[in-house]
């Protein structure tokens, strides 16, 4: 079914259509559990975005393969793709990035042994969170202090 949804979106010959194709396959091979294939289909679709200037997509697959670089080890091209994606968002948004980046950079410095800065991102994001009343996020940036 993953492939028939990239066929179909290959068909459209239309760069917008492949990249949002490429976000919900890949989210849920990472629902899922398939880290793998979420990194091909992620990669896949950011380069979409980058090379057709997606710059409304850029920064949702730039952290989409940041999270995963950061579950498969790639921490150190985890944390650029994830602050970068977290900056374009505060442009695009008015200043306010999107709660769940925030938490998986946090992650990310956790799982980089920087503890103070992955509990400041944590922090950030339950603040984040609860402003937008995303409960959501609220309770995987308390899960991340929790781990912090």
């Amino acid at each position: 079914m993953r492939a028939d949804v990239l066929r179909l979106a290959e068909a459209t010959a239309q760069p917008f259509h492949l990249a949002v194709a490429t976000f919900g396959v890949g989210q849920l091979a990472l629902r899922q559990g398939d880290l793998s294939q979420a990194l091909t289909v992620f990669e896949r679709g950011l380069a979409v975005c980058q090379s057709h200037d997606l710059r409304d997509w850029l920064s949702t697959l730039e952290a989409r393969v940041g999270y995963a670089y950061a579950l498969a080890g790639r921490l150190p091209e985890a944390l650029t793709l994830l602050e970068q994606a977290i900056g374009q968002g505060e442009v695009m948004r008015g200043g306010a990035p999107q709660a769940a980046y925030v938490i998986w950079l946090g992650e990310a410095y956790l799982l980089a042994s920087r503890v103070d800065e992955a509990s400041r991102q944590a922090q950030r994001a339950l603040e984040l969170s609860r402003t937008h009343q995303e409960r959501g996020n609220a309770a995987y940036a308390l899960r991340l202090l929790g781990e912090v």
